[in-house]
């Protein structure tokens, strides 16, 4: 007990990112377990929903650049409420289309084709909102123990996730649908209504 007093009082401010950290992951379980998500689907048609590649695009780009700049600005911890929402929204996303379809093969079809460019993306962006977060410990600890990006790299790693994100958009958007029509009329499942 002694120690971890000590170790307090010698980096306070790493200590209490820590902490924000912890109830940060504890208030996420805490959120997931609590909220049940239902949904109700009246026709299949509602089984494969289509939006245009640049609505698509906007949308992943502004949350992975809302992240990053979030991100730095906050030592990483509005980033990690992000990336946790998102997880979530993954998870429940998963959730769903098996429920509705009970179906491996749908379930894997809708999510992964985009999602398997998508994913590692914003994994990307989680990871370069914690610059600051690093640097700071780089500075306190008077070393290196994180690697810190320059200025180029940094707006090379921009340019990589916003092009992973333009890709995920057209697969989303075109080949996503087509994947799930297939999978849905291939007579593995099908909802008579």
């Amino acid at each position: 007990m002694l120690y971890i007093r000590k170790l307090f009082q010698r980096h306070k401010l790493l200590m209490s990112i820590n902490i924000i950290y912890f109830f940060i992951i504890l208030s996420s379980m805490a959120l997931t377990w609590l909220i049940r998500t239902e949904f109700a689907i009246e026709h299949n048609s509602q089984m494969v929903i289509r939006a245009p590649w640049n609505e698509i695009f906007i949308q992943n780009v502004s949350v992975s650049f809302l992240m990053i700049v979030l991100g730095i600005f906050s030592f990483g911890i509005i980033s990690i409420f992000i990336g946790v929402y998102n997880l979530y929204t993954f998870a429940v996303t998963i959730d769903h289309a098996y429920n509705i379809s009970e179906s491996y093969l749908y379930t894997f079809s809708i999510i992964m084709t985009h999602g398997i460019v998508e994913i590692p993306a914003i994994a990307i962006s989680l990871y370069i909102s914690t610059l600051s977060l690093r640097y700071l410990f780089n500075y306190t600890y008077r070393k290196e123990m994180f690697r810190i990006q320059s200025v180029n790299s940094f707006f090379k790693i921009i340019l990589v996730i916003t092009l992973m994100l333009l890709v995920g958009s057209f697969i989303e958007a075109y080949v996503t649908p087509k994947i799930v029509e297939i999978v849905m009329y291939s007579g593995e499942w099908y909802f008579d209504y």
